[in-house]
């Protein structure tokens, strides 16, 4: 049943995005040839693909976590970029070994993500707050701080809005050549 749920629901989604594709005056094969050429068309595209699904499917399986012991977590996206901007800011503004650098910004991702997640936890148990009302409350408040961060403390000159390059010993390793790294298997693991 699950699977004929999500195909369903793939089917109808592209359905109706071919409509938009169609009212806005393309062809709708022609934009989901090139979204297939794009995703598997070459293995720098898969690579890439699988890479950009990455924080996806770490944030899914918090996601199922907080699931599994009865929570709704909604705020999933707020806590990935507080995540993000702590990784980033470990890996930019600090220099460490290469193992140590890596796995301070990993610390450092986690534990802002927690906190923003324990912002809403510490108003469910002690105000009573529902988590999905503050989880969602959340996201716009991390979206609006992690955009300020980057515009003006963390922006490096340009007009592009980001921060400094983060260090190569605060980085996974990436497969040969490709944008996949090391967090592809790590996924698969965790999953």
């Amino acid at each position: 049943m699950n699977w004929r749920t999500s195909l369903i629901g793939l089917l109808l989604a592209l359905i109706v995005a071919g409509f938009v594709i169609l009212a806005a005056g393309y062809s709708p094969l022609q934009a989901y040839g090139a979204l297939l050429r794009g995703s598997f068309g070459s293995v720098g595209g898969v690579a890439q693909a699988l890479q950009r699904s990455m924080p996806l499917i770490f944030t899914g399986l918090s996601v199922a976590a907080a699931m599994r012991c009865g929570l709704i977590n909604i705020g999933a996206e707020g806590q990935l970029l507080m995540g993000a901007v702590a990784a980033a800011y470990v890996g930019f503004a600090f220099s460490l070994p290469g193992g140590l650098h890596l796995i301070a910004a990993l610390v450092a991702a986690a534990a802002a993500g927690g906190l923003w997640a324990a912002l809403a936890g510490f108003l469910k148990v002690v105000r009573g707050a529902h988590e999905v009302i503050i989880t969602i409350m959340l996201n716009y408040v991390a979206v609006h701080l992690t955009s300020y961060l980057v515009n003006y403390p963390l922006k490096v000159e340009g007009p592009v809005a980001q921060t400094p390059m983060v260090e190569a010993t605060a980085r996974l390793a990436r497969f040969g050549g490709t944008e996949l790294s090391w967090a592809f298997p790590l996924a698969v693991i965790a999953a």
